[in-house]
């Protein structure tokens, strides 16, 4: 089970402890005399139904209604997100006026109930999807954040990965089986998805890495690692007859240039992997090299100075990039949350979630700092500066 707390949804148009409210209101006339006014009891009543109507449906919403990402509902004009911190809604989704630049608040909580699934910095903004597939963005320093225009039905994906090449950002849809291409830029300004569009046709798409033509993807439960071009030509399967393939990504070595990615394994067995397969087109998949194995749960595969570095179990370790023995940054009693995976690098350190809180080692696995203590991190995401992560509810940012 994904360790990010969802809430799910109800029928109808109930989301996140909104409460359901009948809407069916009537008014039957008693006698001719009493027919304009029953008549007009009957329009108000409808009328007064619509509007709940509009008020309890979640994003997107009709013209004249905006999102309210905090609870993924619509709220009328003028009108607020429940809980303090959120302020009064723009014309986007974004807080306006509350949520200001950080001062002197280290860490900083960019936004209130995301449940993010997947996040990365890129620029001056920082990019995360939350638990119902909206893809939300926020200044790095803080500030109003904004909502994607351009929204897939909802879905509670239990994962996803974001990518930012210029003025687009990429992410996958694991329930509608599609990657996402979303614009970051509208008449000069800076906008999510003013335009934006659905491709490929994969299953259960877990993560994704960008190249020059194409978007690498892991079908997590299909088993495949497949390369969707980005013109819309037909998908290529790369290698299949996985277990549970995820958090691909693309790396050149001395040997040419190639996607790798974790195999999760069985649950409860330490049989998960990490492996590679060339990035050529070919009409059968091509050869796949494994690079370690008998591993508890690999994930979040980062590559530094020729070698990738990787948690697995409550351990995290390295591996040079073209294979070769496995080597022990922080053992298994270094206190690596097994719940937590979320691994970073900055180049110089590794930034990582363990049971004390969010900390920082050199790759060596000397000089460890607990940084921000009691603090979980799901997902993790660093730049030259800050780093950002969210836990089960809020998003965050503080100095690294």
């Amino acid at each position: 089970m994904n360790p990010v707390a969802t809430q799910k949804k109800r029928r109808g148009f109930v989301h996140r402890g909104v409460p359901a409210r009948s809407l069916g209101m009537t008014s039957k006339p008693f006698a001719f005399a009493f027919a304009a006014a029953a008549t007009l009891s009957l329009v108000l009543s409808q009328g007064c139904a619509a509007k709940l109507d509009l008020e309890e449906r979640a994003c997107p919403c009709a013209e004249g209604w905006t999102c309210c990402p905090s609870r993924n509902v619509c709220v009328g004009a003028g009108e607020t997100c429940d809980g303090p911190g959120l302020g009064v809604l723009g014309p986007d989704g974004g807080a306006l006026g509350s949520l200001g630049p950080i001062g002197s608040q280290n860490p900083y909580e960019l936004a209130k109930a995301q449940s993010a699934r997947c996040i990365v910095s890129a620029g001056d903004y920082v990019y995360w999807q939350n638990a119902d597939g909206l893809v939300v963005g926020a200044p790095r320093n803080g500030g109003a954040f904004k909502v994607s225009q351009f929204r897939t039905p909802l879905a509670d994906n239990p994962k996803c990965s974001l990518a930012v090449e210029g003025d687009s950002l990429f992410t996958t849809s694991y329930s509608i089986g599609k990657v996402i291409e979303l614009s970051l830029r509208s008449n000069g300004e800076w906008h999510i998805g003013a335009s934006g569009s659905l491709f490929g046709s994969v299953t259960t798409p877990s993560s994704l890495a960008l190249t020059k033509d194409a978007v690498v993807v892991t079908e997590y439960e299909a088993g495949r690692v497949t390369l969707v071009p980005r013109s819309r030509a037909a998908a290529v399967v790369l290698a299949d007859g996985l277990t549970r393939p995820d958090e691909v990504r693309v790396y050149s070595s001395p040997r040419g240039t190639f996607a790798y990615f974790v195999e999760r394994g069985t649950s409860g067995e330490k049989n998960g992997t990490i492996k590679r397969v060339a990035m050529t087109a070919s009409e059968v998949p091509n050869v796949v090299e494994t690079l370690a194995t008998g591993l508890d749960g690999p994930a979040s595969p980062v590559a530094v100075d020729g070698r990738i570095y990787f948690r697995a179990g409550h351990g995290l370790y390295s591996i040079p990039l073209d294979g070769g023995a496995v080597e022990v940054v922080l053992g298994e009693r270094s206190g690596l949350s097994i719940g937590a995976l979320a691994l970073a690098s900055d180049g110089n350190h590794l930034f990582f979630s363990r049971s004390s809180g969010i900390a920082r080692a050199s790759r060596d696995g000397r000089d460890v700092v607990d940084l921000y203590p009691s603090t979980t991190a799901y997902v993790l995401s660093v730049d030259q500066g800050r780093i950002f992560w969210a836990d089960s509810a809020s998003v965050y940012t503080a100095t690294k």
